[in-house]
This record gives C-alpha cells, structure tokens and sequence, in this order.
C-alpha cells in the first residue's frame, strides 16, 4: 500500500474524523498513521454498504407493496366480472323463464281458440243438419199432401209430362199444378197454368 501521511492540526485532544478518533499521540505527531485511514475507509465503506442495502430493501417492499396490489386488483376485477356474469345468467334464466310463460299462454289461446272454433263449426254442423232434416221432412209431408189429394180425386193422376193441349180441362191443369206441384205448366209463374184453357 502507499504510504498516506496527513498533517493534521488538532484544536483538541480528540478530535471524530469520518467516525475515527485521533489519539493524543498522533496529534503530537501531527499525522494520522495508515491504519487509521484505513479503518476510516472501511468505516465509511460500511456505511455505505449499509445505506445500500436499505435502499433495497426499501426498494424490495416498495415492488412487494405494488405486487400485492396488483394481485389484490386482479381479485376484486375477477370477483366483479364473476358478479356481473351471475347476474347476466340470472338474467338470461328470467328472460328465458319469461318468454316461457307468454309462450304458454299463448299456446293455451290458440288452443282454446281451436276448440272455441271446432266447437262452433259442430253447432253450425249439428243446426245445418236440422234444417236439412226438417227441410226433407217438409218435402215428405208435401209429398204425402198431394198423394192424399190426387187419391181424393181419382179422375186426375199426377203426371208432370203431360202437356197443357193433353190437359182434358183447366181443373185437371190446376190439379196438376197445384196437388202434384207440376210447376211448369205455370210458364211465368203467375199462379195460373195452363193459360190457353185456363
């Protein structure tokens, strides 16, 4: 090592330079040996060290602190969005519940219209087979009136082809018309047949 000598003088008996104490002796001397200087540089070679390490230490919780905090974020954003998608399902599971229940009622309209309509359709049915039955009912009891009739007159017998120059008198062609329903020989429909002898 070189040799260091430093011509110090002292105001007191000890005097702290960098953390190290010069004794009575070296101030007679009036210099500081080298192992003095030494222990001064280890000293503030210490203090250094130590300054540095916590410096990273305080640099270490500062990273530590942002890291928690990021994976305290990331929680809370994986918790809303969990949140948010239960919701959206619970929504989905009411709109879908929703949309079954009009589609019952619905269904259950159309069905009733259905049977409201077949049931219409068999009253219609059931009256129009009335009416036809009393319409053909009506047929056979005028049916029977003119057989009754012409078998109250046994000179006249009931033949529709039979025409008006045929006709032996206006009497058997109102007995046509009229007991046997020979409408056409009442050409214009005027009640009277057979109008060149009636």
């Amino acid at each position: 090592m070189l040799q260091r000598i430093i011509p110090v003088i002292f105001a007191s008996s000890a005097v702290l330079f960098g953390g190290a104490v010069i004794n009575d002796k070296s101030k007679s001397e009036g210099v500081i040996s080298e192992e003095v200087l030494i222990e001064n540089d280890v000293q503030q070679a210490g203090v250094g060290k130590t300054k540095s390490e916590e410096e990273l230490i305080k640099q270490k919780k500062e990273a530590q602190l942002i890291e928690e905090k990021k994976i305290e974020d990331e929680r809370k954003a994986k918790e809303e969005l969990q949140i948010k998608n239960e919701r959206l399902e619970r929504e989905k599971e009411e709109a879908a519940a929703k949309a079954k229940v009009i589609e019952e009622a619905a269904e259950a309209e159309r069905k009733a219209r259905a049977d409201a309509d077949a049931a219409r359709l068999a009253e219609q049915k059931r009256l129009e087979n009335i009416v036809e039955q009393q319409r053909i009912e009506r047929g056979r009891q005028v049916e029977l009136e003119r057989q009754r009739k012409a078998q109250q007159r046994p000179g006249y017998s009931c033949n529709c082809s039979k025409t008006c120059p045929n006709m032996n008198s206006c009497e058997e062609a109102y007995f046509q018309l009229n007991t046997c329903g020979c409408s056409v020989r009442d050409g214009d429909d005027d009640g009277v047949p057979c109008e060149n002898i009636c």
